[in-house]
């Protein structure tokens, strides 16, 4: 039997005129109820206008986009209009009887007792519906479609999808409620407001006041959500976070005497000298004394003694720096083997075009399979299962439809290594005979065959984007191919033989951190037109790894990287740091690309094409009812480009309060678990809301 807190609902609410605070309060209580009983990612919407359709549709919309951004509803709850006596126990009782009487929607008639000596009467109704049924009665439609001027939004919903022989019913239900306040995240579109869920009493007279509570408790839930945690002080900010996270409290601790062994929220208070005994109990402790948190820290320090550098210790303050908590592991020697001299012949440098123009990027990408000829230690696709490489016919494929549906004039062709790959000629001549230029990602191994080089351009390669991990017998090293570098030498030296356009790329670790400036004048000084330098990234199957050996953490590389971006505007030489916190690139936030910036680089790769659930590449996949919801690519590449931020980052309680938290990603998940997330070091001044605030003056690369 299903529980209540595998469900997820979305009441969505459509009125007719815009709610006053008091309303707004009161129905924001019915949407923190409903994270506490059903689902946590359960939530609420809302939307006022005076064109019934349009309010309609909008709210529609907003249902699918929530929909696939949390991987799914089962219920949408849809509020005709405002009824203050709309609550938690209406929404029980009519899921109740859908689950487990097994009906697609109902229509549900609401008896109110706002005092239980009042008499029962009939004063408002909603309809339930199955999120299933939504989806795919939208599908089959225009958004013209949907709803109809004459009647309104949800009558003609429910008699539409009755017509395809949904199960229905009339339901009636008896309402009181409870009054709590919302944290609200960013959402599409834009113009519905939506509510998610923290708790405390409201304070009518100070809505500033409640919003900067709200955050902060919405803030710690999403660090905290998973982790076995131990919570510090039992006063008024604990009490409401317990609603919250309650799950996922194992200790409760407080200094205060007085409340030692009495019940907190089902857990008995222990004092703060018994959290070292209780230690194995718990993986993060959150400290709820705003006030104290810098003297909380040193006690917890002095109690816990080397278990305080093991655990997470977040505060809502974040004004201290978490301990240093480094794995003591290493298979490798991080510092550089030899020294390298970079400069190979005489290269005369030809200075490329460049623009300070930002529109959305028109290039995709094309995976031909995943075989290599060498094996990074950090390669993203190292344990990849598939061994084999894709058929032309499915290259093929997907490199028509990057051009004929999202209208990319560019590919990047990448793998495993595509210079390998058996059918890279023929899947080059394809390319140029639809007019889509093809740009190779390449380890360089089998351009130190100038041959194979000059067949490669001679089938229409524009350029190449070249890995450069590190410098001589260290690149030897962390790509475990004897010989490597010396092939990367002639590689470069053929490639300035013949003209041929080339980018670097170069992946940040422990292992090659001093050596960052000298790739970027190894890169510089043999023509290279642009160099990146990419965070380390544990996606896929590093991301429950805890004992990477090459990683480094983001203060452990940003001097380094700082140096090198120095030289590379001395020279000119157009850099990009991509997944990078900002606070971590002062100075150089112009070359910074999260996941939101990602998209205004020519040379990365288009989003509507990246995410496409009809082609190879090992991305996630939106469906094509995505695209047909937002207003324009623009809005789509930023609805993903968040949507990924929330499922892989995280960002401190510190970043939250950052004048850069809009448009940086923070920290992976993985990093976060291992080097803690107070590194961070914020931006005072106002929320920067433009994703390309900085990168809009940087000057790019212009490619034909």
């Amino acid at each position: 039997m299903k529980s209540f807190k595998d469900i997820k609902v979305l009441v969505a609410l459509s009125c007719q005129k815009e709610l006053s605070h008091k309303e707004i309060s009161i129905y924001n209580a019915t949407a923190c109820d409903l994270a506490r009983f059903f689902h946590n990612d359960s939530t609420c919407c809302r939307y006022h206008g005076e064109n019934n359709v349009n309010r309609g549709v909008d709210l529609l919309k907003a249902a699918l986009m929530e929909d696939f951004r949390i991987n799914g509803y089962d219920y949408l709850i849809w509020l005709p209009d405002f009824r203050k006596e709309a609550d938690l126990k209406v929404f029980k009782e009519a899921a109740h009887i859908l689950i487990y009487k097994g009906y697609d929607m109902a229509q549900v008639t609401v008896n109110v007792t706002p005092n239980p000596d009042n008499v029962l009467s009939s004063d408002f109704y909603f309809i339930i519906f199955s999120m299933e049924k939504i989806k795919e009665y939208c599908s089959k439609l225009p958004e013209s479609e949907w709803l109809d001027i004459k009647q309104s939004a949800e009558i003609f919903l429910y008699n539409q999808i009755k017509l395809s022989g949904a199960l229905h019913r009339e339901i009636a239900v008896t309402s009181f409620h409870n009054r709590i306040n919302p944290f609200e995240p960013y959402r599409l579109p834009l113009e519905v407001d939506f509510v998610s869920f923290a708790s405390g009493r409201s304070d009518e007279n100070n809505p500033d006041k409640n919003a900067a509570f709200v955050t902060i408790l919405g803030t710690m839930k999403s660090i905290i959500s998973g982790k076995r945690t131990a919570l510090f002080g039992t006063g008024v900010l604990a009490n409401s976070l317990m609603s919250l996270i309650k799950e996922n409290v194992s200790v409760v601790a407080d200094n205060n005497a007085e409340v030692l062994g009495k019940n907190f929220h089902g857990i008995t208070v222990v004092s703060p000298e018994s959290l070292q005994e209780l230690s194995h109990a718990y993986d993060i402790v959150v400290l709820t004394e705003i006030d104290r948190e810098m003297e909380t820290r040193a006690v917890l320090k002095s109690i816990l003694k080397d278990t305080y550098n093991h655990i997470e210790i977040i505060g809502f303050g974040g004004l201290v720096e978490s301990a240093k908590r480094m794995s003591t592991k290493s298979g490798f020697n991080n510092e550089i083997l030899s020294d390298i001299e970079t400069k190979q012949q005489c290269v005369k440098r030809k200075e490329p075009k460049k623009t300070k123009n930002r529109e959305l990027t028109k290039r995709g990408v094309l995976y031909v399979g995943y075989p290599c000829n060498i094996r990074c230690v950090f390669c993203y696709y190292a344990y990849s299962p598939s061994k084999e490489w894709h058929s032309l016919d499915e290259c093929k494929r997907d490199t028509l439809l990057y051009k004929s549906v999202y209208n990319n004039n560019r590919i990047d062709i990448t793998g495993g290594e595509p210079t390998v790959y058996p059918h890279i000629l023929p899947l080059l001549d394809y390319c140029r005979s639809i007019d889509i230029l093809p740009s190779l990602i390449t380890n360089m191994q089998a351009l130190a065959d100038k041959n194979k080089l000059i067949s490669l351009k001679d089938h229409g390669v524009y350029d190449f984007l070249c890995s450069i991990h590190a410098l001589g017998d260290t690149y030897d090293m962390i790509t475990k191919k004897r010989g490597g570098w010396k092939n990367i030498v002639a590689a470069v030296d053929n490639l300035n033989s013949i003209d041929m356009k080339w980018r670097a790329n170069c992946t940040m670790t422990s292992v090659n951190k001093k050596q960052l400036k000298g790739i970027a004048c190894f890169a510089y000084e043999n023509n290279a037109r642009v160099i990146n330098y990419i965070s380390y990234n544990p996606f896929y199957e590093w991301a429950e790894k805890m004992d990477i050996d090459f990683q480094a953490s983001h203060s452990e590389i940003s001097p380094y990287l700082l140096e090198t971006l120095d030289y590379c505007d001395e020279v000119g030489l157009e850099a990009n740091v991509r997944y990078f916190p900002f606070c971590m690139m002062k100075r150089h936030e112009n070359k910074c690309y999260n996941y939101s910036q990602l998209s205004y680089d020519s040379h990365e790769w288009d989003f509507c094409s990246w995410f496409s659930e009809h082609t190879r590449n090992p991305s996630s996949k939106a469906p094509d009812r995505l695209m047909k919801l937002v207003a324009n690519e623009e809005e789509f590449h930023l609805y993903m480009s968040m949507r990924t931020r929330e499922i892989s980052f995280r960002q401190s309680d510190s970043c939250r309060f950052c004048a850069m938290s809009f448009i940086c990603d923070g920290f992976t998940s993985q990093y976060a678990k291992r080097f803690g997330l107070e590194e961070m070091m914020p931006y005072d001044g106002a929320l920067i809301e433009d994703h390309i605030h900085f990168i809009r003056n940087q000057e790019k690369v212009v490619d034909l």
